[in-house]
C-alpha cells in the first residue's frame, strides 16, 4: 500500500505544468480546505463529484487519501493505482501536444 502510494504521490507531484483549463477549480480548491481541515466524509464526497466530472490524477490522489481517512482502504487502493494510470496518461497526452 505504502508502494502505491509513494509512486502515486510521486506521479502526481513530478507531472507536466497543467494547461490552463486543468487548473484547480473553486470546487478544487474547496476539497483541499476540507482536506486540510480533516473534513474527511465532505471531502471524499465532493472529491466523488469532481472524479466523476473530471478523472485527473490530482482529484483521484486527493479521493484516495480522504478514503484512507476513512478506513475505506480497499476503496482508497483503487483510487490510488487509479490515480497513476492517470497520472501516466496525463504525462503522455502532455508530451503529445509539446
Amino acid at each position: 500500500m505504502r508502494r502505491i502510494v509513494s509512486i502515486a504521490l510521486a506521479l502526481v507531484l513530478a507531472g507536466p505544468v497543467a494547461h490552463a483549463a486543468d487548473r484547480p477549480t473553486e470546487r478544487d480548491k474547496q476539497a483541499s480546505q476540507l482536506m486540510e481541515k480533516a473534513q474527511w466524509v465532505d471531502a471524499a464526497a465532493l472529491l466523488r463529484e469532481l472524479v466523476a466530472d473530471k478523472p485527473t490524477a490530482t482529484r483521484l490522489f486527493n479521493l484516495a487519501q480522504a478514503e484512507r481517512n476513512l478506513g475505506a482502504l480497499a476503496d482508497a487502493k483503487q483510487h490510488f493505482a487509479r490515480a497513476k494510470e492517470q497520472a501516466s496518461a496525463e504525462h503522455l497526452d502532455a508530451v503529445a501536444s509539446a
